[in-house]
């Protein structure tokens, strides 16, 4: 299924709101399971458009039916330094594992270093998140470090695994690799 990205807008909050109030989908993120209303992710958007500048939140969608299904993120850019954080989540359980968190994250890290000129990237994933892992490794990012039983989820702590590529590690192909969907 052929994706594009698109920046992440106020329409999109409904469905937005309700995948942050999916336990298991966000068991497998950094983030804290929390309700959340919509009202709350109204602020939080329009905290986001007020500093657009330092952060680009994407929408994932699928081409032709233009159905949102994901979301990709730079976050906390700093251009002093060219570095931002990665984030990614594909929302829609109908499209976990069928390349398009392949798509965003290579769409992505060609925007990053090819548009805005960024220098480094970094990220931090779950140790338990085999799935997420495999891709970062298999685009080029490098384990940098572990933080020890960083989150408490479902009951137990989980070790964060932190990752970062630089410009001449993504200039080196893996990122940009044959098939990349580039």
């Amino acid at each position: 299924m052929p994706y594009f990205l698109r920046e992440l807008g106020r329409a999109d909050l409904a469905r937005l709101t309700k995948w942050r109030n999916e336990r298991e989908l966000m068991s497998q993120l950094n983030a804290v399971f929390r309700y959340v209303g919509q009202e709350t992710d109204l602020d939080w958007f329009n905290e986001y458009i007020a500093n657009r500048f330092n952060n680009i939140r994407l929408a994932i969608c699928e081409a032709g039916s233009e159905k949102f299904i994901g979301v990709v993120y730079l976050l906390e850019i700093d251009w002093i330094n060219r570095n931002a954080e990665k984030a990614i989540w594909i929302g829609d359980k109908a499209y976990q594992g069928k390349g398009a968190g392949e798509f965003a994250t290579r769409s992505v890290l060609r925007h990053a270093f090819n548009d805005l000129n960024l220098h480094r990237l970094h990220l931090t994933v779950l140790a338990t998140n085999e799935r997420a892992l495999k891709l970062y490794r298999k685009v080029g990012f490098v384990e940098e470090g572990r933080l020890r039983q960083a989150v408490y989820k479902d009951g137990r702590y989980i070790d964060l695994i932190r990752m970062g590529m630089i410009e001449e590690e993504y200039g080196q192909g893996k990122a940009k690799s044959p098939g990349s969907m580039q």
